[in-house]
């Protein structure tokens, strides 16, 4: 009866002639439309009419069609019509560093290659190639929105625009000098531009993106907090990605990186995205749901890089938005999210050996509407709801072997279709890709210029021994006149070194509360049976060396100089006692300061980036 109305209203509609018809700029017709609102509707057969960007309807073929006289008309009736996907979180420019490390965990996966080769090739023009390729991957694989952070954020912006995609992009802040800044105050000032200059964007979204718990200290993050809510932005951070992580986090500051994060308000403003988060506590799940946390699950990097199983199924009933991620194609190593549709679903079945663990459809939600609004878009995309964006994936339709027969349309879309069966991606009404044409994006020249740049970040690293670039810069009364204040980092290791460069008094009476907690430290430390850890003792004058060459370390405190040196394979981890975590934070403290404390010889805007050698 529900067919024979419609086919009678759609004739009456045509007998009413074409002059009663609205304008419309795409009618896009497939074999189901998935809508992905409240309901689960889903049109089989169903069509969508698009006009300025937006969803001006979506139902039935035959009720679409009577409605609405489009200037183009896109058919497929093999095919499955959805929202365009929705990547929760990656690093796109990584995509230069795609094969570059396997078979790491991800502490080591960071500090002994990922690091390391950044300091090498990380500049504006790599940042713009990498996006490049990232977006090209991207339109052909169905993602319309990704949710990135990354340095030279701006670039990323400028090339995301160009190529109509949509982001959620988060300038990045991070404890230790980094390619677009040298110090914590300059990546603040930076994402405080970035959020200034795409205030008013239609296709980003800018966010300020703290990188962890575990590489900034609290006042930082606090302050990404507090400058995120000035503006109105979402603040992106990872949490809880690793047990590593998790341990390191409770040692150092008493709580587990989801519950530290709360207790020091990091949640308590507006919008926060948290990738990974496969290891929270039933406490911090509540957390999570509480604040309206959302989470970017990425299974397939989680599971290369041997982080664990996301608790998704508990995450989803406490309520808590999930969508899902790649991650950076360094640690994926794709971007193609129907690949992490498949993975995220069987993964979940296998890790609680319960098949119905989620489902097809959970699995896709988490892709579309669970990603928009994990990133707070919940309103604008993630469904093809009338008023919405028209940002729409059509999948299938090839007559490829291994797409028929159908069957279920969630099943299709969540186990056998892949992003090289994507035939159209459209973004507010324009199409970026279709039947193997990315329109927005110069794939070829993209990429020829990923080789070249991958090449030479690769000879760059040959050159100085294998990656060990090394920053190395020197200062004078950052915290006390006649103070000098080094950092050297690279790939080997890193120090924090500060030597009194005056005659007058005890250096550590220039800090106060914090020399004496060193100073505490190292009598401890003399008196604390520091040999059973396999380090030697000594004090040759004034200074306690606490050497343990088979950790890789050394500890130096005296009346003039302190410093802690961390040599190859020295990874300050949960495996390091409290006090060493301790002394290395406090020294990093002293060297580098903040704004506040820093007065005449700030530390060069500068940092000198010596490619030919390693300390």
């Amino acid at each position: 009866m529900n067919a024979i109305f419609l086919y009678y209203l759609y004739s009456l509609v045509l007998l009413a002639g074409p002059q009663d018809l609205s304008p419309a700029d795409t009618l896009l017709v497939a074999g189901h439309v998935l809508t992905m609102d409240e309901s689960w509707t889903v049109h089989s057969p169903g069509a969508v009419a698009v006009k300025d960007g937006v969803v001006a309807a979506v139902g039935p073929e035959a009720v679409v069609r009577g409605r609405f006289a489009a200037r183009a008309t896109i058919e497929a009736r093999d095919a499955v019509l959805l929202p365009g996907l929705v990547n929760a979180h990656t690093h796109a420019p990584m995509t230069l560093f795609r094969g570059f490390a396997d078979g790491l965990p991800l502490e080591a996966w960071l500090t002994t290659k990922i690091f390391p080769a950044e300091s090498c090739g990380v500049t504006e023009e790599s940042v713009r190639c990498g996006t490049r390729v990232a977006l090209a991957e991207m339109a052909r694989t169905g993602t319309t929105t990704f949710c990135d952070m990354y340095y030279f954020e701006d670039v990323v912006a400028e090339e995301t625009i160009r190529a109509g995609l949509r982001g959620v992009l988060g300038s990045t802040v991070i404890g230790f000098p980094v390619p677009d800044a040298p110090d914590v105050a300059a990546a603040l000032a930076r994402a405080e531009r970035f959020l200034e200059a795409h205030a008013t964007s239609p296709l980003v979204v800018p966010a300020v993106a703290p990188h962890s718990t575990y590489t900034l200290d609290v006042e930082t993050l606090k302050r990404c907090r507090a400058l995120a809510d000035r503006f109105g932005a979402p603040l992106l951070i990872h949490l809880s990605e690793t047990k590593a992580e998790v341990e390191d986090v409770r040692t150092r500051f008493g709580r587990t990186p989801i519950a530290h994060a709360e207790s020091i308000g990091l949640f308590s403003g507006g919008r926060t995205v948290a990738a990974h988060c496969v290891h929270p506590t039933a406490e911090e799940i509540a957390i999570l749901a509480r604040r309206g946390v959302g989470v970017g699950h990425c299974p397939e990097s989680n599971m290369k890089l041997g982080s664990g199983v996301a608790p998704v199924p508990a995450l989803l009933r406490a309520g808590v938005a999930v969508g899902l991620g790649t991650d950076g194609a360094a640690s994926n190593d794709d971007l193609d999210l129907f690949e992490e549709i498949d993975t995220a679903a069987k993964l979940q079945k296998v890790a609680a050996l319960d098949p119905t663990a989620l489902d097809a459809r959970a699995a896709v939600a988490m892709a579309t509407i669970g990603g928009a609004r994990a990133l707070g878009l919940g309103e604008r995309i993630g469904s093809i709801e009338e008023g919405k964006a028209a940002d729409l994936v059509l999948l299938g339709g090839s007559g490829r072997a291994g797409l028929v027969p159908m069957g279920d349309p969630y099943s299709f879309v969540a186990y056998v279709a892949k992003g090289s069966d994507v035939k159209l991606t459209m973004v507010a009404g324009r199409v970026v890709y279709r039947d193997g044409e990315t329109t927005t994006v110069d794939v070829a020249a993209a990429a020829r210029d990923a080789v070249r740049w991958r090449e030479r970040i690769e000879a760059a690293m040959s050159s100085s021994g294998g990656a060990e670039a090394r920053i190395d810069v020197t200062w004078t009364g950052g915290f006390a006149p006649h103070v000098e204040s080094r950092l050297v980092a690279s790939s080997r290791g890193f120090v924090v070194r500060l030597t009194r460069g005056g005659p007058s008094g005890d250096v550590w009476e220039k800090f106060g509360a914090d020399g004496a907690a060193i100073r505490a430290l190292a009598e401890k430390l003399r008196t604390s049976g520091f040999e059973a850890l396999g380090g030697k003792l000594s004090r040759p004058k004034d200074m306690v060396v606490m050497d343990a060459p088979s950790e890789s370390w050394r500890l130096l405190i005296g009346s003039t100089t302190a410093g802690l040196e961390v040599e190859p394979g020295g990874q300050l981890g949960a495996g390091y006692p409290a006090w060493l975590r301790e002394t290395r934070d406090a020294l990093s403290k002293l060297a580098m300061g903040t704004p506040a404390e820093r007065g005449e010889g700030d530390p060069p805007a500068d940092l000198g980036v010596d490619l030919a050698g390693s300390r």
